[in-house]
């Protein structure tokens, strides 16, 4: 490796504001911001599922 950085995309489902919250003095008006259609009954049916309690020990 080369130390160079290499940019990429990466999209991730939260549910605001349960699981995030703004930074106080922070401005938010050039971050990209789209919403994702629901996950269809089919995929929402074959996701991995996730141990209770979030997998933490």
């Amino acid at each position: 490796m080369d130390g160079d950085a290499q940019a990429d995309e990466y999209r991730v489902r939260v549910r605001a504001p349960e699981h995030v919250r703004p930074v106080d003095g922070v401005s938010y008006d050039v971050v990209p911001t789209e919403r994702l259609p629901p996950p269809s009954p089919v995929r929402k049916a074959l996701a991995p599922r996730r141990p209770a309690g979030g997998g933490r020990n």
